[in-house]
């Protein structure tokens, strides 16, 4: 969206998360942009921000959605990302991880057990692997003998986490080397 700024302040009421049914071709949109900008914490923070969404997944037994929304001030453009999780009809949407939170973090995915999420997230200046419940409670940092990286994925029994790595993230290797890793 930097390309086309200036966007009007808040969330757009004519864009949104939309399901597309994938036998009838019955598209149904279930949340505005404003709808849920509207549920985005560390709104002064974000005063005359425009918002706009980037990265959704269902979780595991698609009961809910997990919705990264994003706010561009107009005087420093900066992209603020803020997780929101919603039911699949669009209610009862929580902001997980608010954008003063949100800091270096990245790459948000679902645990298996579809009631919490992991990413990256600063904790203590270091990026961790942290896990968050779904309703943004409960936040924990899953390992400290490792750093995060990259695009966090826990299996399905909840015991490993694998994820890869950016170039010039601490876990990367020599020159072009992007390790897999298995923690």
């Amino acid at each position: 969206p930097l390309h086309a700024w200036p966007q009007p302040p808040g969330g757009s009421p004519d864009e949104g998360l939309d399901l597309l049914d994938l036998e009838s071709g019955a598209v149904s949109r279930i949340a505005t942009v404003a709808d849920l900008a509207g549920k985005v914490s560390d709104r002064e923070l974000l005063r005359g921000g425009s918002f706009y969404l980037f990265h959704v997944k269902w979780s595991p037994g698609g009961d809910q959605l997990m919705q990264v929304i994003r706010c561009l001030r107009p005087f420093d453009r900066r992209r603020w990302p803020a997780l929101l999780t919603l039911d699949r009809d669009g209610g009862n949407v929580r902001c997980v991880v608010a954008p003063g939170r949100w800091g270096g973090g990245h790459h948000p995915n679902w645990h298996p057990d579809g009631d919490s999420l992991v990413m990256n997230l600063e904790v203590d200046g270091v990026l961790r692997f942290v896990r968050i419940q779904a309703d943004g409670s409960g936040e924990r940092v899953l390992s400290r003998h490792s750093v995060g990286s990259g695009h966090p994925a826990v299996d399905p029994r909840g015991r490993y986490l694998v994820a890869d790595t950016y170039q010039w993230e601490a876990v990367a290797g020599p020159g072009d080397e992007i390790p897999i890793r298995l923690i």
